[in-house]
């Protein structure tokens, strides 16, 4: 599991637009964990504009790398059939690959 630049930020002034450019620099070279943080930035809308299908998108590409958080995330979406078509089958998928 790794730390979101956004955790490791102690006696710093957060910058979440910031953390989202960088996040999305390294998401678009295929860091799985980049991947995952920019989809959770998403989700919260921090640093910038709250997109749930964003955040599928993104937790999508970390989920296809093997990111567990991001298998998690995925999960959760279809599990309550956020943004994607509630399919418990693919929940259960997404937990047990």
């Amino acid at each position: 599991m790794s730390l979101s630049l956004l955790e490791l930020a102690h006696g710093v002034q957060k910058d979440f637009k910031e953390a989202a450019r960088l996040y999305r620099l390294a998401a678009s070279q295929g860091n799985s964990d980049a991947q995952m943080n920019l989809g959770e930035c998403y989700e919260d809308g921090q640093g910038v504009n709250k997109d749930l299908k964003e955040a599928v998108f993104f937790y999508r590409l970390a989920a296809n790398q093997g990111n567990p958080q991001a298998r998690m995330k995925l999960a959760l979406f279809y599990y309550k059939g956020i943004v994607v078509k509630k399919d418990l089958n693919e929940a259960r998928q997404m937990l047990l690959s």
